[in-house]
């Protein structure tokens, strides 16, 4: 009765925010992927205290727009027409989903799955979170794109 009443409650990961804002500061785009529909996935990330308008519409992928994510992940890279993209996620699931498409795949461990759980994935890292792991994640993103990371 109480989610019925107050919604499901969600918390942001922590240093989510901070890795938003540093994706950002490197000039590059926060786009979502994400098998929830744009509504769905508005109101998770207003629960969780995250603006959506973090992320760039145009760069967006919405599972309504797909049966599977294998199909999601495929019509990303198509719209994303050669541009350069990572997927940073949380599970074996979402490896699989960047693999499917050939999108470079980072891994945090922030989610239900462990480091240890994530090693089996072709991520280019694993981090433990986005507080610790931050630095090693932009780095990571920047040595895929070929350049250099401007945070030291």
């Amino acid at each position: 009765k109480e989610e019925h009443e107050n919604g499901l409650p969600r918390e942001a990961a922590p240093g989510a925010l901070a890795a938003l804002d540093a994706v950002a500061a490197q000039g590059w785009t926060n786009g979502l992927l994400t098998g929830n529909g744009p509504l769905r996935a508005k109101y998770k990330l207003l629960a969780a205290g995250i603006d959506p308008q973090l992320f760039d519409p145009v760069h967006s992928y919405f599972g309504h727009e797909s049966p599977t994510s294998h199909d999601l992940t495929a019509g990303a890279r198509a719209a994303l027409d050669g541009r350069h993209a990572v997927i940073v996620g949380d599970t074996p699931a979402d490896g699989a989903a960047a693999d499917s498409a050939g999108i470079p795949f980072l891994a945090v461990a922030t989610g239900i799955y462990s480091t240890a759980e994530l090693v089996d994935t072709s991520a280019l890292v694993i981090v433990n979170d986005l507080v610790t792991g931050l630095d090693e994640l932009i780095e990571t993103i920047a040595q895929s794109m070929g350049t250099e990371s401007a945070r030291r």
